[in-house]
């Protein structure tokens, strides 16, 4: 029904699950020894869920553990490594429906590990359906000894992300722009095209285009042209009269005088003098269409069928059968 509206629920499923990952994406960390827990703190509120390849969220009937361990970012397997608050090398926090919440994560006060040295914290997923492999998320961070120097490094990498960020958002924008640009060009194009199929139509009509052409004078050639095609409408034709009272019956097409129109009256009026007999005989696709209305007519009107004309091939001779 007109204005009436219809709501359609369209259930998306994620794809099949492969990777833990942050639901927004966490700075990397700076921290250091000292006795600041803000200056040890790794990661704060940060919320681990289970994705499909696209980033969607996967797997809510997802159960098991994340277990949360530190790396070298350069694979030496005997270098210092730091502690976790608690003083272990390794975490495990639940995973329950396909997600994981992180509050507070940190390193120990006086932790060992290399000044200036980058690590990687590793989140990897162990759910009870072992027939899944996901791939762990990892997090790099820098390790200091140093407080003054933690802060500073903080600062800057605070910087670096801040970047980062509006780099991306500057590329997105310019691909944005892009985007708008093929569009606008491809528009240019077809309207291009148009333009010189209509300037080509109007040439084989013997119509004047200036050149370079104007909206103003496009406007006064429509208005000048709108005149000329009503006066032609208001001008009187010579029209065929007669009757057709078979038209809209099975296989029939109409009388000869409804079936065209001759624009030139004074070849109207030399055509129709030639079929004046013939004005009135009614076309039918099909030679029982024909029989028939002669039939109910008794022979009065005259009746031409199509499948009764002969052309034989290579020859312009047409046999017209009449009854």
């Amino acid at each position: 029904m007109s204005g009436e509206k219809r709501t359609i629920r369209i259930d998306v499923v994620a794809n099949q699950p492969v990777k833990l990952g942050p639901v927004s994406d966490p700075p990397n960390p700076v921290v250091s020894y000292s006795e600041d827990i803000a200056s040890r703190t790794l990661v704060k509120n940060m919320t681990l869920r289970i994705m499909d390849l696209y980033g969607n969220p996967a797997g809510q009937d997802l159960g098991g553990k994340v277990i949360i361990t530190i790396k070298s970012s350069d694979g030496e397997r005997n270098k210092s490594f730091p502690l976790f608050e608690r003083g272990g090398r390794s975490l495990a926090i639940n995973l329950v429906e396909g997600k994981a919440h992180i509050p507070r994560l940190a390193i120990r006060e006086n932790s060992p590990g290399d000044n200036s040295s980058t690590y990687i914290l590793v989140f990897k997923p162990e759910v009870s359906v072992h027939l899944i492999t996901l791939t762990a998320f990892e997090l790099p961070f820098l390790f200091y000894n140093d407080s003054q120097n933690q802060q500073k490094m903080s600062e800057l990498t605070r910087k670096k992300d801040e970047l980062s960020s509006a780099i991306e958002k500057y590329n997105e924008t310019l691909r944005t722009y892009k985007e708008l640009l093929d569009l606008l060009t491809e528009s240019c194009l077809i309207a291009s095209k148009k333009e010189a199929d209509f300037k080509n139509e109007l040439r084989q009509r013997k119509v004047t285009i200036p050149h370079p052409i104007s909206a103003q004078h496009i406007d006064t050639l429509i208005k000048k042209k709108t005149t000329e095609a009503e006066a032609i409408q208001k001008v009187s034709r010579r029209v065929f009269s007669v009757r057709d009272n078979f038209r809209g019956q099975a296989d029939v097409l109409g009388m000869v005088g409804h079936l065209a129109l001759v624009q030139d009256d004074a070849a109207a009026w030399v055509i129709s003098w030639h079929i004046r007999g013939d004005m009135d005989c009614v076309i039918t696709k099909t030679t029982k269409t024909a029989r028939r209305i002669s039939h109910d007519t008794q022979g009065r009107q005259q009746v031409m069928a199509l499948d009764s004309v002969l052309v034989p091939p290579g020859k312009r001779y047409v046999e017209d059968v009449f009854y």
